[in-house]
C-alpha cells in the first residue's frame, strides 16, 4: 500500500516539476522573441532556441510517460 501512495506522490511532484519548467520555457520564449525583435529583427536566431529546448521538454515528458509506466506494471 505504501508503494502505491509513493508513486502517487512522486507522480504529483513530476507534475509540478513539469508544469514549472514549461512555464518556464514559455516565459523565457517571450522574453528572448522580443529581443530579437528589438535587436535583431533581420535574423529569427531565437527559432533556433524555441526549437532546442522545445525537443528536450518534449523527450522529458516522453521519458516521463515511459517511467510512470514501468512504475505502474510494476
Amino acid at each position: 500500500m505504501d508503494a502505491m501512495n509513493s508513486n502517487a506522490g512522486n507522480t504529483k511532484v513530476w507534475s509540478v516539476k513539469m508544469k514549472l519548467k514549461v512555464a518556464h520555457y514559455i516565459v523565457m520564449c517571450i522574453f528572448l522573441s522580443v529581443m530579437n525583435y528589438v535587436f535583431t529583427p533581420s535574423y529569427w536566431w531565437v527559432l533556433w532556441v524555441i526549437a532546442g529546448w522545445g525537443l528536450s521538454l518534449v523527450m522529458e515528458l516522453i521519458s516521463l510517460s515511459y517511467t510512470e509506466e514501468n512504475n505502474e506494471r510494476k
